[in-house]
């Protein structure tokens, strides 16, 4: 019963978020609120296009270039020494692979532009990536010991940038282009400084405290000391 009303709970924190960050309902701990979250740019959608565009442009070429010189023969005239001589279907085939290939770019970006996210909590950042073969990255906000954001001429026009996370006992997180980066840090920074204060203050209180085996060894010197 109890286990049930974890997961409603989990279930209606997560009900707003994006597809691509609902994987949070399976991580998130008990306690742990979500404070952003942050998909990838839609630059990666349009650099897929571009490719599409490219590759296709490159193929019509391929085919105009066969057509005109050849009349569809089966000679291609490179030269005006000479032609290289294969199957008509060559540059069809050429054409079908540019087109192909284009296809694979595209699909390759639009992916990872939907299932690529990063998910900030009062605890720690999540990072998750792929589709099929899922990796999810934790870093607890305690172990991050500086943030850099890499933003270019295009990137502050867009806004989006790479961010940059160096890491203590792990390895350093980077996460690809973003939006609204330094908002995101900002926001970081923030939960950060939070996390830090509240471990500071527990190790506080902690040490403030006496232990049963500290309230005995006092004992043991007052007794030898009379």
């Amino acid at each position: 019963m109890a286990s049930r009303r974890v997961k409603h709970r989990k279930r209606r924190a997560t009900k707003n978020l994006p597809v691509s960050l609902k994987f949070i309902r399976d991580v998130l701990e008990p306690g742990e609120k979500i404070i952003s979250g942050r998909r990838l740019h839609w630059v990666y959608l349009i650099t897929g296009l571009l490719w599409l565009l490219l590759l296709g442009v490159l193929g019509v070429a391929i085919l105009y270039l066969f057509l005109i010189y050849t009349d569809g023969s089966k000679s291609f005239y490179i030269t005006s020494y000479g032609y290289f001589r294969f199957s008509r279907y060559v540059p069809w085939v050429l054409a079908g692979l540019c087109f192909l290939v284009g296809i694979v770019v595209f699909i390759s970006e639009f992916i990872k532009y939907k299932t690529t996210a990063a998910l900030l909590t009062n605890k720690r950042l999540i990072y998750k990536v792929g589709l099929i073969r899922v990796k999810i990255d934790e870093t607890d906000l305690s172990d991050i010991r500086g943030i850099h954001v890499d933003q270019g001429w295009l990137g502050y026009l867009l806004n989006y940038g790479k961010v940059c996370l160096d890491c203590r006992f792990i390895e350093d997180v980077h996460l690809p282009y973003i939006r609204n980066p330094y908002s995101f840090v900002k926001m970081m920074h923030k939960m950060r400084s939070e996390v830090i204060e509240e471990e500071n203050t527990v190790h506080l209180v902690n040490n403030a405290i006496p232990t049963a085996a500290d309230m005995k060894l006092h004992s043991q010197h007052k007794e030898n000391f009379d």
